[in-house]
């Protein structure tokens, strides 16, 4: 009993010393006695004024990190930032010489009064609150400094009209949540970019805070605010590498269907595929802009304008097959499509190849070379023959003295050329006979299916037009097409950039 009743004195004796040292020690330094003396009978729910009719005037500072994200899907931009708030505390200032000369302390912000500063059009889950497990910065004045970062997520309209070469204008607004403006007010406001990182897709071309702001809040108070106005502009390069160019590639070899010759069947599969192609880059820039967007971005439009034109082109790929594939040979073309296509001024002189003009040409051509070569007609052949008959009698008749031998050589060469003269004579005979016979046969064979064959060859050469005709018309639309749109968006971008500054 004696030994227990010693152990407990023993041990309170202990913890009494043991106090007695921190409290001493607590003393010793001079921060935490700074500490304890600012907070001892501290209110931080209470405002930190004077008077009733005091303002508490908060400087505004947000330091831009970096652009992460804008989603124009959901109208959204995504910062990292450094939100700093300082204002005045009359009820945390001391003197330093009664302190070792501290001026200044860090002590966690939620041991004192904090703005309530949130962000009004943030879509996150903390409804646009700072962090408030972060220290404070109190000078011996009472000025406190509280810096946090931000994460910040928030509604921006966002204009795609000019979609890759636009340019955007985001809002964050930051205001008191609670706090009527004769209590709280925002009176100076600033935006940093010492440390802010370009993002690849997207140049920061100005930023600027709008200071006292007053917002009307559903509780009807009138709430003292500041406005971070961004000025984006979009690097159109990736855009236009991987979703433009590949768009207007498959687009140009749509229309390069005509020139494919129709017995290479692959007409129609070429023109379907390059149409499924075409819509689906549709269907993926589709997603990029939301549902309800109010202004049709023109990239939208022209996307679906080159769909239009290659829809026709397989339409018109399908009538230039029916034409080319025509069953019904018997049916002769009619007169009036005769004459549009082949007559004087018909479509046929619009076209660079026609069925059949070669061959026309190289005739005429041979003709021309007959015309200027005539020593291969039979009747000159005869003529010459007759000449040379003429030339060897001459020559036997004035023949000179000449001696034996020489006498038959010429004998031999004028026998040569007697034997040559009857095989000439023979080969020509031969030669007409033939040449009749041929005739004779050709006119038979010719004569039966020759109107069938002209219907036949009037048809692919109709069809063989109008492809070239189609290629001509869907090309100059398709130019018109990108012209149109490249100085939509040039202008365009031009009158958006300036409204946004002008803003």
């Amino acid at each position: 009993m004696v030994s227990s009743l010693c152990i407990i004195h023993f041990t309170a004796i202990l913890c009494a010393c043991l106090a007695q040292t921190v409290t001493c020690a607590n003393q010793s330094n001079p921060y935490s006695m700074l500490i304890q003396d600012l907070l001892d009978g501290y209110d931080n729910l209470a405002l930190p004024v004077n008077n009733t009719d005091d303002i508490v005037d908060i400087a505004l500072s947000v330091c831009l990190h970096q652009v992460e994200e804008i989603d124009e899907k959901h109208q959204q931009i995504i910062l990292t930032s450094y939100i700093q708030q300082a204002w005045y505390d009359p009820y945390l200032s001391w003197d330093p010489m009664d302190f070792n000369g501290i001026i200044e302390v860090r002590i966690p912000a939620e041991k004192i009064w904090l703005p309530d500063t949130a962000i009004f059009n943030t879509v996150d889950d903390t409804y646009g609150r700072l962090m408030t497990d972060t220290n404070v910065v109190i000078s011996h004045g009472g000025h406190v400094v509280w810096t946090t970062p931000a994460l910040m997520q928030n509604s921006c309209k966002l204009d795609g009209t000019y979609w890759p070469f636009d340019k955007q204008r985001c809002e964050i607004l930051f205001a008191s949540w609670t706090y009527e403006k004769t209590q709280v007010k925002i009176s100076t406001s600033i935006v940093h970019l010492e440390n802010y990182r370009e993002q690849d897709e997207w140049t920061l071309i100005d930023a600027f805070m709008s200071p006292c702001v007053t917002v009307l809040t559903h509780y009807r108070y009138e709430m003292s605010g500041s406005v971070l106005n961004m000025v984006l502009q979009r690097n159109p390069w990736f855009c236009l590498l991987f979703k433009m160019v590949p768009f207007v590639l498959v687009s140009g070899i749509s229309v390069l269907v005509f020139l494919l010759p129709v017995e290479s069947g692959e007409k129609m599969s070429l023109g379907i595929t390059n149409l499924l192609t075409l819509i689906l880059f549709y269907v993926e820039i589709s997603h990029t802009f939301p549902s309800n967007e109010a202004k049709f971005p023109i990239i939208g439009t022209f996307y679906l304008a080159v769909i239009c034109l290659v829809s026709a082109s397989c339409t018109l790929t399908v009538v230039v097959l029916n034409v080319y594939h025509r069953k019904n040979c018997q049916r002769p073309v009619p007169w009036y499509i005769k004459r549009l296509f082949f007559g004087r001024y018909g479509l046929h002189n619009f076209v660079w190849y026609v069925p059949g003009r070669q061959q026309k040409s190289l005739t005429r051509l041979s003709s021309r070379r007959k015309h200027k070569s005539p020593i291969w007609r039979p009747d000159v052949v005869k003529q010459n023959i007759l000449i040379g008959n003429s030339l060897l009698s001459a020559s036997n008749t004035n023949t000179p003295l000449l001696s034996r031998k020489q006498y038959e050589e010429s004998d031999k060469v004028l026998q040569t050329l007697t034997d040559m003269r009857c095989d000439v004579s023979q080969t020509l005979h031969r030669v007409q006979r033939m040449e009749s016979h041929l005739h004779i046969k050709d006119d038979d064979d010719v004569m039966n299916s020759k109107d069938d064959f002209f219907v036949c060859t009037d048809w692919q050469k109709i069809a063989v037009i109008m492809d070239q005709i189609f290629f001509i018309i869907l090309s100059t639309a398709a130019l018109c097409t990108c012209l149109v749109f490249i100085i939509s968006l040039t202008n365009g971008g031009v009158i958006a950039k300036r409204t946004v500054l002008d803003e």
